[in-house]
């Protein structure tokens, strides 16, 4: 594989901020910067913190919006705060424990557990539509068998007056 190619082989570092610590990634909802990706220090606002701040694209060799690989056993000693973003980083897989995070929560059983809950949805949302659909042939039924009797009255009418 070239070094030019796209899928390279190499894992993508988190940058580190003035303080040694692994920078969040964060991504920007102003109106000057919609959706551009920027990294800040784990404690930006805090008394420890170097108050760091880049921009993802002006990062010398970092590929711009690339979610990176984390380094073996970076997050481990990194307290996450609840108001700070998702760390899909502490996602620990090996055949030990089956998929099963930092948690302690198993991610394949709560998947199967929502598939059957939507499944469920799409089970009961057809059952609306055929009882719907049983209600439309139902109330078609009866206008066309009042158009039936109007007629017959219709032409009974006409027999007689005649």
């Amino acid at each position: 594989m070239s070094s030019s190619s796209v899928a390279n082989s190499m894992a993508v570092q988190i940058p580190d901020c003035g303080c040694n610590k692994p920078m969040r990634m964060y991504i920007s909802n102003s109106g000057e910067n919609p959706k551009r990706r920027y990294w800040k220090c784990p404690t930006h606002g805090g008394v420890q913190s170097c108050n760091l701040f880049v921009w993802d694209d002006e990062i010398e060799g970092h590929p711009p919006y690339v979610r990176p690989n984390a380094r073996p056993n970076v997050r481990s000693n990194v307290r996450q705060s609840e108001s700070g973003p998702r760390n899909f980083l502490d996602y620990k897989y090996s055949e030990r424990n089956c998929g099963t995070n930092s948690c302690g929560c198993n991610c394949s059983e709560l998947f199967q557990e929502v598939a059957s809950i939507l499944k469920e949805n799409q089970f009961n949302k057809g059952d609306k539509m055929k009882m719907k659909l049983h209600s439309e042939r139902n109330t078609s039924k009866m206008f066309r068998n009042l158009l039936f009797c109007s007629w017959i009255i219709f032409f009974v009418y006409v027999i007689m007056f005649t």
